[in-house]
């Protein structure tokens, strides 16, 4: 029994990774997306952002964010991202980043991570939800959503 069940995860092991490069599940249109988001966990922050993708399933991410309450203060951040298509419509990506938060009487500068999850709603519109956390002297969590347009 055990032989048997080693002999198919080895197969399907051997098997997947061809599977994954015959299954194109990329947009064609995808190289370059507008957006703006909605963040919760250390305040309510509104911002946009801008994503480009460097290859099929790498992307870059670009944003910026307040917070109403600190208005003027600018929350500037960069993100890379890898891309796991699951189907046409649904994709998810572990995420990696820098931030830093200016305006404050004490700015700050971190490293950010987590994860994220893309719903593909047209050709053109998707929405995005993310959870990170920021590395910093002004560490926390954070639930993201937005919504992109690829042009």
């Amino acid at each position: 029994m055990k032989k048997r069940l080693f002999l198919a995860i080895a197969a399907m092991l051997t098997l997947l990774p061809s599977m994954a490069q015959q299954r194109n599940t990329f947009k064609e249109n995808q190289l370059a997306t507008f957006g703006a988001h909605i963040s919760a966990g250390d305040g309510l922050m509104l911002g946009v952002q801008a994503q480009y993708h460097l290859d099929s399933p790498i992307r870059l991410e670009g944003r910026a964010s307040t917070m109403p309450a600190f208005f003027p203060s600018l929350i500037i951040g960069v993100n890379g991202h890898y891309l796991f298509p699951m189907n046409q419509h649904i994709t998810l990506y572990p995420l990696i980043g820098i931030e830093a938060g200016v305006g404050w009487e004490t700015g700050y500068i971190g490293a950010n991570f987590g994860g994220g999850m893309q719903l593909e709603l047209t050709d053109d519109i998707f929405l995005t939800t993310e959870v990170t956390g920021l590395i910093s002297r002004a560490s926390s969590g954070r639930l993201t959503v937005g919504m992109h347009y690829r042009f």
